[in-house]
This record gives C-alpha cells, structure tokens and sequence, in this order.
C-alpha cells in the first residue's frame, strides 16, 4: 500500500504489557528497545505514498507478522560463515535463521562439494513458529514431516557424489512461518543439516561451501542407482501401525505329535465404547496420587484382561503377538500414534517398570511385572539416569493416511508385541495406549481423545499330545451366516470312549476373499452341549485376509474341558465373514479332523475283586481319582441301565446310605460334591 511519511513526521512503538509470571505471581518488567531500522525510496513529493520495493532485503522486510508475504524477488542472502564447513558421518551443522534473515525466507539452499565417488544420505530439519514447531525433510515422501518429538523418523535424501564435485540442495520452507527467534534464546529459531552417511564405509565427508535463503537456484542432484541405507539408530520408532510383523491367523503344523497354530480372538463393545484420552497415563495420576477409574477419569489406556478373550495359557503354551484395535473419531484422522504393554515376569529383562524401581523412578518401589512402550525422548532420559533396560522399549506404532488406508473416522490400528517380549509374558492383561493424533485438517490440530471400540489379540498356541492319533469326518454341509452346524458325533469318527480329544481342525469352502471371517466352536460333555463362546463373555474366534477356496481352522479343547469321546457331539458356528462391506451369506464345512491322545483303554471288573482294604473317594463313580460332572453322567447311566459301574465305583457313588441301593438321591448328592456344597467330610449321610 501507498503510505504518506512526513519528513518531520513521528511514529509510537508502545508496551503495552510485559510480565514474568515464572514465580507464579505477575511481576511487571521493561523491555528495551536496542534498535529501529526502516527502509523504502525517497519521495518525490512528500505529499505523496512512497511504494516499497520488491527487491527490499529480506533482513529488512517491512512486515515482520508473516513470514508468507515476502515476494519471490526477495534478494537471497548468504552467510560467509558456513564457508568450509566440514561434516563427517553422523555430524551435524546447525544455522539460525537471524543470520539471514528477520522474515521471509522461502527456502533454504545449501551447497557442498564430496570428497569421494559413491551415495550420500543428507537430513534437514526446521524450526518453525507454531505447533509442531520443528519439521523434518522426509527424503522418500519428499516432504516435511512432523516427527512428534523424534518419536517418528523421517528418511534421509539419497544422493549420488562423485569426488571433488559441486553439489546444490534446495529446500522449500514457504508453506511455514519460520521461528526467528534469536540463538540466546531458550528455544532459538534454527535448522539443521546433517551428514547421516557417506560413502560405502561411511567415512566420506562433504563440505558445506555455501548457504543461500531465498534463493533462486535449483537442486542439482540425482539418487544413486543402489539407495543406500543411512545406518537409521532409531530403527524401532519406525512401526507401522497398519500392518502386523509378527504372526498371521490360520497358519499351523503338526510333526511328531506336536501341534502348533497362529489364532485370534476378538472383543467387541461397540455400545459402550471407551474414550481414550492423551497424557492421562497411570504415572500421570500416580503424582497425582489418585487411582483411576475408567470410564469416569479421563485416561489413554485400556487394559483387556485375556480372561476378557477367553484366553489361557499365556506364557506356558500360548504366546501373544499382537493387540489390533478398533478406534473412532469425531474428526477425521490423518495421523495416529499408539504404544502398547503387558504383563512380564517380574524382574526379567522384558520387566521395564522394575527396571525404573531399582533407580527410584517407577510409580512405586514395588513396580514390576510389566513391558511398557515409551517415546524415544523418555528411554533417553530414563537410561541418562541410570535405568538399565534389559530389553530396550520400542517406541511405538504410527500410521498415516494414505490412499489405501484413508484413517478418517474409523480404523485398525496394531501394536506388536517385540520379538524378545514374548518370551517372557505371563497371564494377566495386555495394555493399548493412545499417544496422540492428528485431524486431517490443513492447519496443524491435535485430537485431544478418541473412542476405543474393540481389540483383537493374535497368538500362536502349541500343544504336544501323547501317544496322538488322527480321524477325519467328511461332512460337506453349508453352514450359513449367524448359524451352527449340524451336530458331528465322536463316535461317528470312529474315537473309542477312552481316546481324550484334543484339538479339531475344520476345512472351510470359501467362496471369495474375506476381510474378517468370525467364527464358533462347541463340545458337548456328556449328553449336555455347551458353546464356549457365550454371548455374555462377547468374543469370537477370527480369522484374518482369508483367501477364496479352502481354508483350514484350528481350534483347541479348552483347558479344563473334556470331550465325552463316547457320546459327546460338536459343532462349528459361522457367526460373520465379508469383504469391505460385501458379507458372504455362507460357507461349506467340508471335513474335520480330530486330533487326539489315545489313553488309557480301561480293564474289565472281575467277580475277584475286593473291596476289604478299599478307602472310599466320596462321589468318584468313574474312579479317575476325582469329584467331577463326569461322576454325575456315568451314576445317571448307571441307574438308566446304560452305563455299569465296577465295584468301587458302586461303593464311591453310594454317598447316601439312608437307602441301599444307588438312586438319583445319590446322584444329587455327588453334584452337591461338584459344586461344594457338600464335602467329603460330610459324606456319607447317614439315616437321623
């Protein structure tokens, strides 16, 4: 705009008000102003709005308020004190902004020249005015990138050099207002370029000749025909969170009696979601010395007991790999962080929390028994202090939208458990944590919390069976959505009432590929079915990126459970299965096969046997040396004329001698036995 300037004229520059409120109180104090410069053309009439020019040095601009509205013929300025600046593998320089310029700059040109023939991996970051404050050049991407503190990488450039050649980098910082913060400054406005590699030893070094800010030149350099790898030291912050590196459902093998198999379980509460909430972590209210309540004190966690799956084993033959969570949003995402924990063997190198307790950091001293992810920026600090971690912490999971995986409102998102974690988990829980997220906005805004709606957890179970055996079923029966088959008998397999079931394998017929394919199975014990996936419990089997065709599931007997291999039946249920949002309506069972132990084949009772020196276990009607349903199934047959009873199983099921004989009294009783309402000590109940 046109300004008229007097040449008698005044202007104001006024504080309005300056305080330091570091105490807690204000306390008012000056400024003082150490210069004032100004610039534009003289005036041919005074009367007149002398115009600005474009090509004012950008040192000089007159709108020092946004950086966006230097011109393009802003002179580039250059600082001799870069001139030879030597960097080595892993060296840095770092340049302030001021040096240059007080506003304006566009971008940023630096040239060097090698000493060497081969591939170099240059960085550059930039400290800018606003949140997130600093970026980083992502070579591959190829552009900025916010590395949340250093949790996320960015990959270095790729250039080819060749000895005693000039090579130009321009870097574009026009879409941001640069921070020009002065160097004394607590957080000075700066950038830095370094050397992350050269050469194919690393011992190459490139010379730093000059810097240029609104510059007019061009990048002149080309990638190597082999990229090279730039020695990244923060390898683990480089998660995706969109995939899994650890096991796949459906995967298994059998050798040897041996029987091994990736599976997921899943947990739903889609009704009542959880709302995860950033920085309301549990040492967040350790301080505070509050325990707190979910659902009512904003937390960024949830803990899913394996309980809550249906899960057991974990750290004897099951081992967990993974937790994929289901998250919401009220604003569409374009970036989201998580990290991840779960219970560990106290004091082992897996045990992050009692590492912290030996140096006096844990949220108490008896910290223990849990892996925990942290921010690099934590680890760093803890190991600073003396925290010696036997397993370095991975520093958790990103994931950003792209065209395959646009996030938005609603997504999956894993943690992995690391590797060198998992032999070392034991029964409990297994922890999801939201460390932050980004809305899929142009200005830069965090999302403060999201719901969590769902997890699923991946774990490999392997089970060795003695003296194992194997029979198949053909059954060839279509199973539709949201149904069960038809009951499938042990004994049509052709199992003998002593062989002990332990595992069952169902080959599916899938007619297309499917995202998810949910699914049940059930046993009976006796005459009584039993689902174990029940409704109240709400979580299901699944199955993963399953292809058309066929398709095998491995599914384990319970422990605890015992298939009644004599009269007992079984069922597979097919609960849900799509692609994107195309369902499949149904799938064929084609076979099964039963793995089992052969057991111990029992022996005839003989009218020899004696019953003088035998000691009554109260109930055992089957004499297996326990007080289980089973007692009550085979006194039922008993007493039906289907089932016998040797001697000292007659003697053990007579638990009531008001009566002779064995009746349903005595049945009754010995359920009363199962349940505890009775002991042994009550036994046997004697006519008053």
């Amino acid at each position: 705009s046109k300004i008229a300037v007097s040449p008698t004229g005044t202007f104001e520059f006024r504080n309005y008000y300056s305080a330091d409120w570091s105490s807690g109180d204000e306390v008012k104090v000056p400024i003082t102003l150490v210069s004032v410069e100004g610039s534009g053309t003289a005036a041919t009439d005074t009367t007149e709005a002398t115009e600005a020019t474009d090509a004012t040095d950008a040192t000089a601009a007159t709108d020092a308020t946004d950086a966006t509205d230097a011109t393009d013929e802003t002179k580039p300025t250059d600082t001799p004190a870069t001139t030879s600046k030597k960097l080595v593998e892993g060296e840095t320089f770092i340049g302030y902004w001021t040096d240059y310029a007080t506003s304006g700059i566009k971008n940023v040109a630096i040239t060097f020249t090698a000493d060497y023939t081969g591939s170099l991996s240059v960085g550059m970051g930039i400290g800018v005015a606003a949140k997130p404050y600093w970026y980083e050049w992502d070579g591959v991407k190829e552009s900025w990138i916010d590395t949340k503190e250093g949790t996320i990488d960015a990959e270095g450039w790729s250039i080819a050099v060749e000895e005693g050649g000039t090579y130009t980098v321009v870097y574009d910082t026009s879409k941001y207002e640069l921070s020009y913060n002065p160097k004394d400054d607590t957080y000075p406005g700066h950038f830095e370029f370094r050397n992350y590699y050269g050469g194919k030893d690393g011992t190459g070094t490139i010379t730093i000749t000059n810097i240029e800010v609104n510059s007019s030149k061009t990048s002149d350099v080309t990638a190597p025909e082999d990229p090279i790898d730039s020695g990244d030291s923060h390898e683990k912050s480089k998660h995706d969170g969109s995939v899994s590196e650890n096991g796949v459902p459906g995967v298994w093998s059998y050798k040897d009696g041996v029987l091994s198999a990736t599976l997921a379980r899943q947990q739903e509460f889609p009704k009542e979601p959880l709302t995860l909430t950033v920085g309301y972590d549990e040492e967040y209210y350790a301080k505070e010395g509050k325990q707190p309540t979910e659902g009512v004190d904003p937390i960024n966690s949830h803990k899913f007991s394996y309980n809550s799956f249906g899960l057991s084993g974990v750290g004897e033959t099951v081992v967990v790999e993974s937790l994929l969570a289901t998250i919401t949003s009220k604003v569409p995402l374009k970036s989201f962080m998580d990290g991840g924990g779960l219970n560990v063997v106290n004091k082992s190198p897996a045990d992050t929390e009692a590492a912290k307790a030996a140096k006096g950091m844990a949220i108490d001293e008896n910290s223990g028994y849990w892996y925990n992810d942290m921010g690099e920026d934590r680890v760093k600090d803890y190991e600073e202090a003396g925290v010696e971690f036997g397993i370095t912490p991975t520093f958790g999971y990103f994931i950003e939208a792209d065209e395959s995986n646009p996030l938005g409102t609603y997504f999956n998102v894993y943690w992995d458990v690391p590797a060198e974690v998992q032999q070392y988990e034991e029964n409990g829980d297994i922890s999801f944590q939201y460390w932050y997220g980004v809305e899929d906005t142009e200005e830069y805004t965090e999302v403060e919390s999201v719901d969590l709606i769902g997890g699923l957890v991946t774990y490999t179970q392997t089970e060795t069976i003695k003296n194992p055996g194997v029979k198949t079923v053909t059954v060839n029966e279509d199973v539709t959505e949201g149904k069960t088959s038809s009951a499938i008998s042990y004994a049509d397999a052709g199992l003998d009432s002593w062989n002990e079931v332990k595992a069952l394998v169902f080959t599916l017929d899938a007619s297309s590929d499917l995202d998810k394919l949910v699914y049940g199975v059930g046993t009976s014990v006796g005459e009584d079915f039993n689902m174990y996936s029940p409704e109240d419990q709400n979580w299901d089997y699944v199955m993963l990126n399953s292809k058309a065709g066929e398709v095998q599931i491995v599914w384990f007997v319970p422990t605890g459970i015992t298939p009644n291999a004599e009269f007992g039946n079984f069922q597979f249920g097919y609960w849900y299965g799509a692609k994107g949002e195309t369902e499949l309506d149904s799938v064929k069972l084609k076979s099964v096969d039963i793995y089992y132990s052969e057991g111990v084949q029992p022996t005839e009772a003989t009218e020899q046997t004696t019953v003088d020196d035998f000691t009554p276990l109260w109930g055992d009607a089957n004499c297996d040396g326990a007080v289980d349903i089973m007692d009550v199934i085979v006194t039922n047959k008993f007493l039906l004329g289907t089932g016998n009873l040797t001697d000292h199983g007659k003697i053990n099921a007579n638990v009531d001698h008001v009566t002779e004989a064995i009746d349903s009294t005595d049945s009754l009783n010995i359920l009363k036995l199962v349940v505890e309402m009775l002991t042994q000590a009550d036994m046997p109940i004697e006519s008053k």
